[in-house]
């Protein structure tokens, strides 16, 4: 990865005023554009005032190479069609060269599985796939692979619409949004803090690794049943002091969707920031099914069910439960940078990264991670990097440029290498 280049360049001030629903994307002819947007068809029940809009990040306490506003256009334009041949090649020798077995740098003393990957750009899209589904048949695009952390963007995009809609703020304590039992694990964190990485508290994710969900795959468990290694009392940290990764905070705020409007996550999701009918081929796990061939951890024994297992998705909830293949997710996260999941402002927001951790992978804003540093460019995203990196999700949106890459073993930082050669590549066209 080369050195980061480039100076700091000082977030602005999202200007706010007017209605928050998603309008026009920037470089769309806005000048005539009504003072208050009407309410958007997609949402089930739009509320047309909205009380509780994201404020504008403060430039004092924002340091980010991601220049904000956040830029929608391009990714708002690109194509449907298929990228053009000669780069379709160069893709698909990228992807090949990463899937080769062989022994590697990374966590596992040596690969073999599968790598798919997805890019959706102004050149067109394209898939691929090299190697082992793990079952002893050749992966193909379609596969499906549990998405990991790459849930946690979803989640965090269906918190911010609540907050559009005034249902809930980012500076609301948690924990009345939550039922009593996990309303006492909160501590006093914010929502904004739980998005953020900056509740404080323990992270129940590395559980995912214990003997207990490890030993008994097929077993349901309850959040609760983990969220008693976060009680306040045992919490890393106080609430807002710094960033420090913890899937706890997506449970939670898995729970709190489910509680605030009454439904599961799943039909949550679905009704909210999935309900596009071309991302059907993504599954909120347990609730709904993974179809079609699935690619499985090639050091994991088969278990059926949920990806990678049932214990893991109905622990983790909120964390961890998304499944999918890159070119469902790649689509997501198209729509997600192009401004049709939530506002403009809400995007700014998200991605309004705090200054320690900055121009590095260690800095979170609302439900994004700041990947600039991976091809020393703008880009936001997200990981999924324990114990082996599985999926990575990349947004370089002033190119309009979309990456999505996902292994069932594990490659350490090969596999980020991989993402910003297709990225490159891509660029160049």
């Amino acid at each position: 990865m080369r050195a980061l280049r480039g100076v700091l360049v000082i977030a602005l001030a999202v200007a706010l005023g007017g209605a928050c629903a998603p309008g026009p994307p920037d470089g769309a002819d806005q000048a005539s554009a009504p003072a208050a947007a009407a309410p958007v068809a997609r949402r089930s029940a739009p509320t047309p005032v909205r009380s509780s809009v994201p404020p504008a990040p403060d430039p004092a306490d924002v340091v980010t190479l991601f220049p904000l506003p956040f830029t929608t256009a391009p990714l708002a334009r690109a194509p449907d069609g298929p990228v053009p041949a000669p780069l379709a090649r160069a893709l698909q020798r990228a992807v090949d060269r990463a899937a080769a077995p062989r022994s590697t740098e990374g966590i596992a003393a040596r690969f073999d599985g599968g790598i798919s990957a997805a890019v959706i750009s102004p050149h067109g899209r394209w898939s691929g796939a090299s190697g082992s589904a793990g079952d002893g048949v050749a992966l193909t695009p379609r596969h499906v692979f549990a998405a990991g952390r790459l849930t946690q963007p979803v989640v965090a995009a269906q918190v911010m619409r609540l907050v559009e809609d005034g249902v809930l703020g980012l500076d609301d304590p948690a924990r009345a949004h939550l039922p009593g039992t996990l309303a006492g694990a909160v501590g006093e964190a914010t929502v904004r803090e739980l998005l953020g990485m900056r509740s404080g508290l323990r992270d129940v994710d590395k559980a995912w690794y214990t003997a207990e969900l490890r030993a008994e795959p097929a077993r349901t468990w309850e959040p609760a049943d983990l969220l008693r290694a976060a009680t306040p009392a045992q919490t890393r940290r106080r609430p807002g002091q710094d960033v420090a990764y913890s899937g706890t905070n997506y449970v939670l705020l898995g729970k709190l969707l489910e509680h605030v409007t009454g439904r599961p996550l799943a039909a949550v999701l679905r009704g909210g920031v999935l309900a596009d009918p071309a991302l059907g081929g993504l599954a909120v796990q347990p609730d709904e099914v993974v179809t079609g061939p699935s690619a499985r951890d090639v050091d994991a024994a088969p278990s059926g069910g949920p990806l990678p297992s049932q214990a893991v998705v109905s622990a983790l909830g909120g964390a961890r439960a998304l499944a999918g293949d890159p070119a469902g997710l790649a689509r997501w996260w198209q729509q997600l940078g192009g401004g049709r999941v939530v506002s403009r402002t809400s995007l700014s927001e998200m991605a309004a990264f705090p200054a320690e951790g900055a121009r590095t992978l260690r800095s979170y804003g609302l439900g994004l991670m700041d990947l600039s540093e991976v091809a020393d460019v703008p880009a936001v995203g997200y990981a999924d990097t324990l114990p082996l990196a599985r999926a990575w999700a990349y947004c370089q949106p002033v190119d309009g440029v979309v990456v999505v890459v996902m292994t069932n073993d594990g490659l350490g930082d090969e596999l980020l290498g991989l993402v910003a050669e297709l990225a490159t590549l891509t660029v160049r066209g």
